[in-house]
């Protein structure tokens, strides 16, 4: 089985001091990412302490600290297909909150992630960040926010934009 190129769900959801996405229930063996943004109240860094969703064991990938706080998560969905909610616990109070959640079928669920890299800066047109993968086949995921609700002017050359969640940040 190869990985699919676009995903086979996407759900997007926002608030502010809680968060929770509802799904399309996921089928079993399959893969969900969850990328979140989080606009912190005050000048400390609040970030995802953890998810919870029926049937899916959540890891935790990476994350750019700051005002503006960017993270992505997997999931992946065994015994049985998996819940309709994904809810986030947040480590504090948050002005903004916004999650897109993606379900992939064909992932390696032994090694789901085999690099990843950061970079951050400003304006509306992403940069990508240098990166080398292990497989030929890798789906590479890209997170942009902007914390006043910009949508980015430009997709990096080979992406496709997700749905934007917006509430206060886009993502």
């Amino acid at each position: 089985m190869s990985i699919s190129t676009t995903p086979v769900n996407q759900s997007t959801g926002n608030g502010t001091s809680a968060l929770s996405v509802t799904i399309p229930a996921a089928n079993s063996g399959n893969v969900l990412i969850a990328v979140v943004a989080i606009v912190a109240l005050h000048s400390i860094a609040y970030v995802v302490s953890g998810l919870t969703c029926t049937n899916v064991v959540w890891t935790y990938v990476t994350r750019t600290a700051g005002l503006l706080d960017l993270e992505i998560w997997y999931g992946i969905v065994s015994g049985g297909n998996s819940g309709t909610t994904v809810s986030f616990s947040l480590s504090g109070a948050t002005s903004h909150t916004a999650a897109n959640i993606t379900e992939w079928s064909g992932v390696l669920i032994s090694s789901p992630v085999d690099n990843s890299n950061k970079t951050s800066g400003s304006g509306t047109t992403p940069t990508v960040p240098t990166m080398s993968t292990n497989f030929g086949n890798d789906l590479v995921i890209v997170v942009e926010s902007h914390a006043n609700s910009t949508a980015p002017s430009a997709t990096p050359n080979g992406f496709t934009p997700m749905t934007s969640a917006a509430s206060g940040t886009s993502l």
